[in-house]
């Protein structure tokens, strides 16, 4: 499979997240359930074009990036990838631009704001989470795949989202929106090391 296929093969089995019933640690074993079951053949696909050490957003190896889209996908229960265009990056990398959309849910804020907002705050989150509760938010998303000619892997996989654009359009305000980006609420924030 050449890399271009890969990527566009990785965004539609990642389109609506990763959701595993078993631990992820298991499925990269492979000691976890049936071919049927979608989180097995992610993991499958994932292990097939990724090197073992590959360095991700979350650290290294496919474990460390299937326990990234885990988390991410628990905050966002609506979660869909959808590929605008790939283009060709330096040193033989491939660059995936995709919209990523999800639905702010109560739950989605519950968990992702703070717990211990101080009473000068608390006013402003209130503000924040009636706005955000029940719209759509549209994320540009770009995906980087380091590509290693040798051995026919992607080495490297990073993404970089712009989260400030349609919070600014949600939320009415750069204040906001900043205030927004500096809780875990910023999708840079969920990584195993913070939520569970």
């Amino acid at each position: 499979m050449a890399k271009w296929s890969m990527v566009i093969e990785y965004v539609r089995l990642f389109r609506n997240g990763f959701r595993p019933s078993e631990p992820v640690s298991e499925l990269c074993r492979g000691s976890a359930p049936s071919s049927s079951d979608i989180a097995y053949t992610q993991t499958r696909f994932i292990q097939s074009i990724m090197a073992p050490d590959v360095r991700t957003n979350a650290g290294y190896g496919v474990e460390a990036d299937l326990e990234e889209w885990r988390i991410i996908s628990l905050h966002h229960v609506d979660l869909s990838y959808n590929l605008a265009c790939l283009e060709r990056g330096p040193e033989d990398s491939v660059v995936a631009h995709v919209t990523a959309t999800t639905l702010v849910t109560a739950n989605m804020l519950r968990r992702a704001l703070p717990r211990h907002v101080t009473d000068e705050k608390r006013d402003e989150w209130a503000a924040i989470s009636a706005k955000l509760v029940g719209q759509k938010l549209e994320v540009s998303t770009t995906l980087y795949f380091g590509w290693d000619r040798e051995i026919s892997r992607f080495i490297s996989t990073s993404y970089e989202s712009d989260m400030l654009t349609p919070l600014v359009r949600l939320l009415g305000s750069l204040e906001y929106a900043s205030c927004a980006l500096s809780s875990p609420l910023n999708v840079h924030h969920w990584s195993s090391n913070q939520c569970h």
